[in-house]
């Protein structure tokens, strides 16, 4: 008998600690998975081996599926919301893709929307969209829902997966960009020929984003009150390593992205400056001023084609006085991203209340694309240069 109540106590234990277990355990999955999304979109054509990508698509799926089982726990009503969303999306793409082809003598699969464009086609792009959106919504949810538990220890797991990706790609793209261009580049598209540094992401505009927000919350992270010393400098070196990263990728949307965001900063240190009267943080904004100023004389020197751009928006008095102020200003500073740009405004005022679709980009496309082309030049179908402006649209 008293063999039996110690088993009955041990099992007690253990069904308390497994519910612990089983957050630490999700928790710690979540940020492998967000690490791998930083740092692997490419690794299965680097290594050649199909089977690499099968096994990150079903533990990334898995996560997911773990992670959205514990906001349905938590958040049942916010979990119904969320799905009910995603299916009316899914429902919305199918039938404006596929409803010009719903009678009985017109497959589905031989139904073209414009120029070779299928009713497959953007519906399997819109599907990949939502596919990555999805894959990433309920781990970083189940993260959210556990920082109110244990902030410290989520803010550590998730700071300590980005210092590493951002370290592994600026790595990467330094040593593509002084040594090596086609090092660990299989898959990247035009960068190579471009000699544009991509790290380990998809290309070099991928690469441009990624290091502009992430030292953009590096940088946060110096003059937030509640890091230590010893952390800050750390930060600041990977801060450094990580600018010679984005340097590397040669594009003018990191050097416009990251200074944009150090001007809201400095914006933010100067009003906690008037609020607070405190020297500290008057010297913070003299230091994220200093740094702006450094970034722009680099930017400069050595990629005048991203300062120009920034220069285009000291025309905005005389672009406004244009007759079409919107062609000239992408006419200026990119009349392809213009270009794609237009189409979706046009899609959008044309379609307000229920777009075209979700996945139609490359269909409203080549129907509006002569229309497009006025006052801006000759565009090119490539993929959606806003991302808002893709959702609004469709």
């Amino acid at each position: 008998m008293i063999f039996l109540e110690d088993i009955r106590l041990v099992f007690q234990k253990f069904c308390k600690l497994l519910p612990a277990k089983s957050e630490t355990i999700i928790v710690v999955l979540c940020a492998i998975s967000i690490l791998l999304a930083m740092t692997t979109p490419r690794f299965h054509l680097l290594i050649d081996k199909i089977v690499v990508q099968t096994f990150l698509q079903y533990f990334q799926f898995t996560v997911a599926v773990c992670a959205a089982s514990l906001v349905l726990v938590n958040h049942p009503k916010y979990f119904l919301l969320a799905a009910s969303a995603l299916s009316l999306v899914i429902l919305q793409s199918f039938s404006f893709l596929y409803w010009p082809s719903m009678n009985w003598d017109t497959p589905i699969q031989d139904y073209y929307l414009m120029d070779e464009v299928s009713s497959n086609y953007s519906f399997d792009q819109g599907m990949r969209y939502l596919h990555n959106f999805t894959i990433f919504l309920f781990p970083a949810w189940a993260l959210w829902l556990f920082s109110k538990k244990n902030g410290n220890r989520i803010h550590f797991y998730l700071l300590t997966v980005l210092a590493i990706a951002l370290l592994v790609n600026s790595g990467v793209a330094i040593y593509q960009w002084q040594m090596d261009i086609h090092f660990l580049a299989q898959g990247s598209g035009s960068a190579v020929g471009a000699a544009r540094a991509t790290g380990l992401l998809e290309d070099s505009g991928a690469s441009t984003v990624f290091f502009a927000a992430m030292l953009s919350g590096v940088t946060y992270l110096l003059f937030v009150g509640t890091c230590r010393w010893p952390l800050k400098i750390l930060w600041f070196f990977i801060l450094a390593f990580g600018f010679l990263g984005g340097v590397a990728s040669k594009g003018r949307i990191f050097f416009i992205s990251l200074g944009l965001s150090l001007l809201l900063l400095l914006v933010l240190q100067i009003f906690k400056a008037i609020r607070n009267r405190s020297p500290v943080v008057i010297l913070s904004s003299i230091l994220v001023f200093s740094s702006m100023v450094l970034v722009w004389e680099f930017a400069e020197q050595r990629y005048p084609y991203a300062v120009q751009t920034i220069k285009q928006l000291q025309s905005i008095p005389e672009i406004l006085n244009h007759e079409t102020p919107f062609n000239e200003l992408m006419q200026r500073v990119d009349s392809d991203r213009g270009g794609n740009m237009k189409v979706m405004i046009k899609a959008f005022t044309e379609h307000p209340v229920f777009g075209t679709g979700y996945g139609s980009f490359y269909a409203n496309f080549f129907e509006h694309r002569k229309w497009a082309e006025q006052g801006t030049g000759r565009t090119y179908a490539d993929p959606p240069a806003s991302l808002y402006l893709m959702l609004l649209s469709e």
